[in-house]
């Protein structure tokens, strides 16, 4: 069992180390904007990266809507597009 448990934090560790070593190659200008642009770091995750800026769509970001049912109101969801991120990682 001690070997399993050894095995899976090799391989967590090893991904962390790819996705580290990921982040220090990428774009540093495009990394800055992207992160400017998310205004945060929980608003990629939750998917609530703003959809607009100064009233005109943005378009590196992914756009959609949700309807809140507690609430009953209409939200933006906006997530980075697969374009802002792959332009990272060129």
């Amino acid at each position: 069992m001690a070997i399993f448990f050894a095995c899976i934090s090799l391989i967590v560790s090893a991904l962390f180390i790819v996705a580290g070593v990921l982040v220090l190659k990428a774009d540093k200008v495009t990394y800055k904007s992207c992160q400017v642009l998310t205004r945060g770091f929980k608003n990629p995750i939750l998917g609530t990266v703003p959809t607009s800026s100064d009233g005109s769509r943005d378009y590196r970001v992914d756009a959609g809507i949700l309807w809140d049912r507690k609430r009953n109101r209409v939200i933006d969801q906006g997530k980075l597009s697969n374009e802002s991120i792959s332009s990272l990682f060129r």
